[in-house]
């Protein structure tokens, strides 16, 4: 996999870790002067060893590389604080040293746990506090101290111990020991308190998952505290040296119990997460909507706000009920996954942010539902089809009866009038006939002119309805005559067309008029429009492009002229969209199956 840390790498770390408490080991064993040869000696390994060995093994987890990285500089620091068992000065005055700066070390480790990263402003405080506390406070003690004091965690020796090499005054002052080390000591303390209270707060926020990594850590951070605490009132109280040693010692072996807890923590959270997809493989079985997927896999992440949602054609997404919606941005309170199938999104969960640290297992989740995810997305697409071929149906079986109204309107105020006039001028030349035969035979020749109008009239009605052009002579020659009565100069151009079924002819001289209609009407400084025609053997196309000032198309609502093309078009599996931009005019894209092997358009 593309994350995975080679082999080869990992080795190189675990040897390097390996190297330094080796070396660490072999500075304890040349102190002859120690009566703790050997258990410094395995000490000082064990204590470099114990954190790089975390590391590499929350890399071969594929832990967050920054947190394991952490852990492995832990254990370099571990390595130059392990030199304090040394007998000679610098050597032993740099792990003096470096050992003031393993607790603030821990504690950021501590609360970086698992991300590496401080993700709140109490954290950041705390740890920043506690750098300030140790580089600003102690480490300057180290040049004027004497002698450091014992015993030490991070030292076996109490009475011979090496003389500081970094002093810089003829002589120690006074209120180092009786003043300042207990004020530094005590506020270091509370420092890692704080810590462990803000781990806690943590542990609280956190999500099922993310408790049971951080519950370990927490454990141990709490030992290790309780070993401090007990070891500086023993100090204070005057505890002899050889059992305040011991406690020392304790504090000392709560370090490689925290490098542990790390993984442990790691470890337990791949037992909850392999539960989890158990979960939610064997649920699989039962789902049949969206609906219940979305239920399956907020209970498996314990996060009763999990949403998912479908992509579709264009960059548009879908509910589960096949409504169409924006997908939520990732911000403070919710997290985004795409889940991919073959490098292309079947589907994306929304989160909260709880999960942020669990994005892998949100995937996993993912991915062990996506041959579901993509039957349900192909269910949400048909489900939405259906609600747009309904709405088109409501809007066709609308119009036609407008369209029925109409010719009725049109009938009832024009022909039906005319017919009724011309009856009641039949009847007056009766009797005309009957009182003046000759007059009446003028009347009656007079109402042929009005027999023709009554005609025109009908003629032009059902014109209307459908052109008898265009079922004479086909598309092209309807959209010429069109063309040529437009109020706008237009051209026709055609390729490859030949005669289609009605409705496929119709539907195509519909759009094309409507889109002169609405270029008439809404193209600004439109001098020509340009009808193009072309069949390609599976698609009849038409394009009909004017050169006015065009405009925005996300800034204009889609009109009753356009809903009735897209209309028109969908029932014969067609589609129609719109190309424009202000200042390059605006063309009207169509296409139109003809031959039965083609399906629906999306």
């Amino acid at each position: 996999m593309g994350n995975e840390i080679p082999r080869a790498r990992l080795a190189g770390l675990a040897s390097l870790g390996v190297v330094l408490g080796a070396v660490g080991a072999a500075v304890a064993w040349a102190n002859t002067g120690s009566h703790w040869r050997v258990a410094s000696s395995l000490a000082a390994f064990i204590l470099v060893v114990a954190p790089v060995a975390a590391g590499v093994l929350a890399l071969r987890l594929q832990a967050t590389r920054r947190f394991a990285y952490l852990l492995i500089f832990m254990g370099g620091a571990a390595f130059l604080a392990s030199l304090a068992d040394s007998g000679d000065s610098f050597l032993y005055s740099v792990g003096r040293v470096a050992g003031w700066l393993i607790e603030p070390a821990l504690a950021y480790i501590m609360l970086a746990y698992p991300s590496g990263r401080l993700t709140r402003r109490s954290e950041r405080v705390i740890v920043g506090a506690y750098v300030f506390v140790a580089v600003a406070l102690f480490v300057p003690n180290a040049f004027l101290l004497r002698h450091y004091p014992v015993p030490w965690p991070w030292s076996t020796c109490v009475r011979t111990c090496p003389a500081n090499a970094f002093m810089v005054l003829a002589r120690e002052p006074a209120f180092l020991e009786s003043t300042v080390r207990p004020v530094l000591e005590v506020t270091a303390t509370l420092l890692f308190l704080s810590a462990i209270v803000a781990m806690w707060g943590k542990i609280r926020r956190a999500s099922p998952l993310l408790r049971r990594t951080l519950v370990p850590v927490m454990a141990a951070g709490s030992l290790h505290f309780a070993a401090w605490a007990a070891y500086l009132v023993a100090r204070q109280a005057g505890t002899d040296p050889v059992a305040l040693q011991r406690l020392a010692w304790l504090v000392l072996l709560s370090l490689p119990v925290f490098a542990a807890s790390f993984v442990a923590g790691l470890l337990w959270a791949r037992v909850y997460s392999a539960q989890v997809l158990e979960r939610v493989a064997v649920g699989l079985n039962t789902v049949a909507d969206p609906g219940q997927l979305r239920d399956l896999i907020a209970e498996a992440l314990s996060d009763p706000s999990v949403e998912l949602y479908y992509p579709q054609p264009g960059g548009a997404w879908w509910d589960g009920a096949g409504r169409r919606v924006v997908l939520p941005l990732q911000d403070a309170g919710r997290c985004v996954s795409q889940i991919p199938d073959h490098g292309e999104p079947v589907a994306a969960i929304a989160y909260d942010a709880a999960l942020r640290d669990q994005r892998r297992l949100v995937r996993a989740v993912g991915a062990s539902a996506v041959t579901t995810l993509t039957r349900l997305r192909l269910t949400v697409a048909l489900r939405s089809s259906l609600s747009e071929v309904e709405a088109a149906q409501g809007r066709m079986a609308a119009a036609a009866a407008e369209e029925r109204q109409r010719i009725g309107r049109d009938l009832h105020d024009g022909a039906q009038q005319r017919l009724v006039t011309l009856r009641i001028n039949l009847e007056l030349a009766a009797e005309q006939i009957e009182r003046d035969p000759e007059g009446g035979s003028g009347q009656l020749r007079a109402l042929g002119d009005e027999v023709d109008e009554t005609l025109e009239e009908i003629r032009s009605l059902a014109t209307g309805i459908f052109p008898p052009l265009l079922s004479d002579a086909g598309l092209g020659e309807a959209l010429h005559a069109i063309a040529l009565r437009g109020p706008i100069a237009t051209t026709v151009k055609t390729e490859g067309l030949r005669r289609y079924p009605l409705e496929i002819e119709s539907a195509a001289y519909f759009c094309c008029l409507e889109a002169l209609q609405n270029s008439a009407k809404h193209a600004r400084n439109a001098s020509e429009v340009t009808i193009r025609l072309a069949d390609d053997g599976r698609l009849l196309h038409f394009d009909v492009a004017d050169d006015g000032a065009g405009f925005v198309i996300r800034q204009a609502a889609n009109g009753s002229g356009l809903t009735n093309m897209r209309d028109r078009l969908r029932a014969l599996g067609g589609r129609v969209w719109i190309d424009s931009a202000p200042g390059r005019g605006t063309v009207v894209h169509g296409q139109i199956p003809v031959t039965r092997e083609i399906g629906l358009l999306t």
